[in-house]
């Protein structure tokens, strides 16, 4: 247990975040919402099969692979 919070090292990363970023974020937060929220038993939502998964998992793992890659902005004042 550690009380403190550890931020050196991670703050700078903060500024490679772009609009689509937290669109794409916000896109993959709704996909998968349905499945762990409560639901109707009037429409369920059926979990995705195997295929549609590992398309979606493909996407979070190269939108992560670009953010890593992305370089951190510099200060230009």
């Amino acid at each position: 247990f550690n009380p403190e919070i550890q931020t050196k090292g991670k703050l700078m990363k903060l500024a490679k975040i772009k609009p689509s970023d937290c669109e794409f974020i916000d896109e993959m937060m709704t996909y998968f919402s349905k499945f762990i929220h409560s639901q109707s038993d009037e429409t369920p939502t059926p979990p995705p099969d195997a295929d549609e998964l590992q398309d979606v998992l493909n996407k979070l793992r190269d939108w992560r692979n670009k953010f890593d890659d992305r370089p951190i902005p510099t200060n230009s004042n």
